[in-house]
């Protein structure tokens, strides 16, 4: 197990980031592993990525439902469990979940400040009831102004999978970054 206060990711002085080393609770309610919480940002993120990211509270204010992680990225797992534990790290209640998960406990997803989804779209479509829970979802969210950041590979795919609706929802109401190939 790595040094939690090696990286100065955590400060020893803070009671926040001294609970989350001495408490499991911090780390598995996230859905992460413990290290995530203090992972480096850095490591798997640009510059623009963490510039927004820092700006998470205000997402719904400047009129974005979340951020959108759209075509390839190089170890998205990774990507996603920094950016989560980030976000606890700053006090924000963030939870990484995958579809599935979703599907099985979204009233507990719901609740969460920042909800995480590294595999919105799936190479096999969705049955019905997945594509009426993604959908409800994430609309109920931006509705109560709670931000999503999710991983698709591509509009066309969520089209196919979703519906026309749900891609141009995305397109619209979320900030996206393009990935590489």
């Amino acid at each position: 197990m790595s040094d939690p206060w090696a990286n100065g990711r955590l400060d020893r002085d803070n009671p926040v980031h001294q609970r989350l080393v001495d408490d499991p609770h911090y780390h598995q309610l996230a859905g992460i592993p413990r290290a995530s919480l203090w992972a480096p940002l850095s490591e798997v993120c640009s510059a623009g990525e963490i510039e927004l990211l820092a700006a998470v509270r205000r997402w719904a204010d400047n009129g974005s439902a979340g951020m959108l992680y759209l075509g390839a990225w190089p170890d998205p797992l990774a990507r996603f469990r920094a950016i989560t534990g980030g976000l606890v790290r700053g006090e924000v209640d963030a939870r990484l979940r995958t579809l599935r998960q979703l599907r099985e406990a979204q009233d507990e997803a719901a609740s969460c400040s920042v909800l995480v989804i590294p595999n919105l779209s799936l190479a096999d479509a969705p049955d019905k009831i997945t594509r009426q829970v993604v959908g409800d979802l994430l609309v109920s969210r931006a509705m109560r102004a709670k931000p999503t950041i999710a991983a698709v590979e591509s509009l066309e795919q969520i089209r196919l999978a979703y519906g026309a609706t749900p891609a141009q929802y995305l397109r619209d109401n979320y900030t996206v970054l393009m990935g590489g190939s």
